[in-house]
């Protein structure tokens, strides 16, 4: 599935999370585990683990650019 308006304007606003190696927030890592599940179909829980956060980060950030550039 794709990524929401709402999702992609998320994106904009904490762009330095997905460009960047700053330390996420709780809030963050829970969105972006929620993004995740919304791209894939599969339920992702949040975690502290770095490995799986960069993980999500990449999947979501390259979902997100892939819609942003088709417009």
């Amino acid at each position: 599935m794709e990524l929401t308006q709402e999702h992609l304007e998320w994106i904009e606003e904490n762009k330095l999370f997905f460009t960047s190696n700053v330390r996420p927030t709780q809030e963050q890592i829970h969105n972006l585990f929620f993004m995740l599940t919304h791209v894939d179909g599969k339920i992702h829980k949040p975690t502290g683990c770095s490995r799986c956060v960069a993980s999500a980060r990449n999947r979501v950030w390259a979902e997100y650019k892939k819609q942003t550039e088709e417009r």
